[in-house]
């Protein structure tokens, strides 16, 4: 007979097997060559389309950021972190991030969780420093999709800004025990 305490505790096996908290080693899982390969091949004809876009701002990028995620099903979020601006004597930061969650897709905006441009974030700190794509280390994202995984960044640069960096747009794939 199946009681509601031995589904529970069905459950939470379940449950623990697929969640992975910050602290403990990263999954030994590898991702292939051929989902990195995909990866870099999607985000750069992205990255491509929002160097161009005029009247960026947060709500069109997340917009974006869920229809890359809905034609992509394999990847696991995505994120366009705006580069900081200076408006009114205020450093303005923004990162919308959709990723996923159980059958749907969560949007919210990186830098309610973490500043992501003050250096420790290397999905961020280190396209920006070497001004080219990179994958990041494996790392827990906490505060950010909550999983253990690995980031390629693009940074994106406009012509004829007095910055020129614009943003760094990113995707992230799962790294699942094997």
């Amino acid at each position: 007979m199946i009681t509601m305490k031995s589904t529970l505790v069905v459950l939470l096996l379940f449950a623990s097997r697929l969640l992975v908290h910050a602290g403990e080693p990263a999954p030994t899982g590898k991702v292939s060559d051929e989902a990195k390969q995909l990866v870099e091949k999607e985000l750069a004809i992205f990255a491509e389309g929002l160097s161009a876009r005029k009247g960026l701002n947060s709500v069109v990028a997340t917009a974006l950021l869920r229809a890359y995620l809905n034609r992509h099903p394999q990847f696991y979020g995505a994120a366009f972190a705006f580069a900081p601006v200076e408006k009114g004597g205020e450093l303005v930061k923004s990162s919308p991030y959709v990723y996923r969650h159980e059958s749907n897709l969560k949007a919210k905006n990186l830098i309610q969780s973490y500043d992501y441009a003050e250096g420790s974030q290397q999905w961020y700190s280190a396209p920006v420093k070497k001004g080219k794509p990179l994958w990041s280390d494996p790392y827990f994202d906490k505060g950010g999709g909550d999983v253990w995984m690995i980031t390629y960044s693009i940074p994106i640069y406009r012509a004829g800004e007095a910055h020129g960096l614009f943003g760094v747009v990113t995707t992230d794939l799962v790294i699942l025990e094997e």
